[in-house]
């Protein structure tokens, strides 16, 4: 590890949960260390699979999780292996597949990884080394780190295992939905007429409504009438509206953002449901929570330019900021063109 790293070897371990936004359990975690110039070395993109996928095709699998980190300064790479598989008699398991893995990774041109055995992710757990069998030490508790104190600041919630992650995008009951369906499809009808006849002022009271209720969510009120639900699903569907809120002017705009949009996702049906999960899935990346925004991208069941993006984008670990780069000037853009 890098002697100027802003965390502890223990902590950065620990921070795992907090950098993935859920507990992992048996699952292979990539974590790479980069170096920022004129500043101490820092956790980077943080890349979980399954342990099944790695264990059967560890090769395969480090070379795809390589694609994403070639054109960062990496100087560190730790691979954790959390199992409670059991192993051989040193009580390492997978072993076969760990060298595969410091192999490809070898190929890739990367650093030499440091790979580790940690049956869970819980407070006192021991880990262990496979290069080194001297290098072993105790998880501190994961919910005391520095990156879980980041999270509660942020209003992110550390959830217990990627189920938990799973359920929040579980859509709503279907008679609600179906309830709610035509009152969309009228809303729809008419913004879709506002925006074909580039009627300004109609379109600025939409994009008005959407901040007013962006504003209530970040003070913990969510629409309930059906009326203003289907008025915001359908302006949301209009991509100069939805372009205008795809950045945040603070991280907890953006998180109430994204959580509007997870709420209005669980009552629409397609084809408005697949813009709200976009919508989900670009503030939940650009606020670092890569595994919330590919649970909600792989929802959407039309492939569009924008989902392609974010899928590659995913896929190449492309930092947050640079994502949140890219739609920051959407946003602006697309808020000028109302403004005129």
């Amino acid at each position: 590890m890098p002697d100027n790293m802003v965390v502890s070897f223990d902590e950065m371990l620990a921070s795992i949960p907090a950098l993935l936004g859920f507990v992992p359990a048996e699952s292979f975690i990539l974590v790479a260390v980069v170096d920022e110039p004129g500043s101490a070395k820092r956790v980077g993109p943080s890349q979980r699979i399954d342990f099944t996928d790695f264990a059967s095709l560890p090769a395969a699998t480090m070379t795809h999780l390589a694609r994403g980190l070639k054109d960062l300064p990496v100087v560190a790479l730790i691979g954790v292996v959390a199992t409670n598989t059991s192993g051989a008699a040193n009580g390492l398991p997978a072993r076969d597949a760990v060298d595969d893995a410091i192999l490809a990774l070898r190929r890739e041109g990367l650093p030499e990884p440091e790979l580790l055995f940690l049956p869970e992710f819980t407070a006192g757990a021991r880990w262990s080394c496979y290069q080194h069998s001297g290098h072993t030490g105790v998880l501190p508790d994961p919910a005391l780190t520095s990156a879980a104190l980041a999270a509660t600041v942020a209003g992110r919630s550390v959830l217990p295992s990627r189920d938990d992650l799973r359920r929040r995008f579980t859509p709503g009951p279907a008679h609600d939905r179906a309830r709610l369906n035509p009152l969309v499809a009228q809303a729809a009808h008419r913004a879709a007429i506002d925006d074909s006849a580039d009627n300004l002022p109609a379109l600025r009271e939409r994009l008005a409504r959407i901040d007013n209720a962006i504003e209530a969510v970040q003070k913990g009120r969510f629409p309930d009438r059906d009326d203003v639900i289907a008025d915001l699903i359908a302006a949301l569907s209009v991509p100069r509206l939805r372009d205008a809120v795809i950045a945040a002017s603070s991280s907890e705009a953006r998180l109430a953002t994204e959580d509007l949009a997870v709420h209005l996702w669980r009552l629409a049906e397609e084809p408005y449901a697949g813009n709200l999960a976009v919508l989900a899935a670009v503030h939940a990346y650009c606020r670092g929570d890569g595994a919330a925004a590919r649970i909600a991208v792989d929802s959407v069941t039309t492939v569009t330019v924008l989902v392609r993006f974010l899928l590659v984008s995913l896929d190449m670990s492309v930092l947050p900021d640079k994502i949140a780069e890219v739609f920051d000037g959407a946003s602006r853009d697309a808020r000028v063109a109302f403004d005129t």
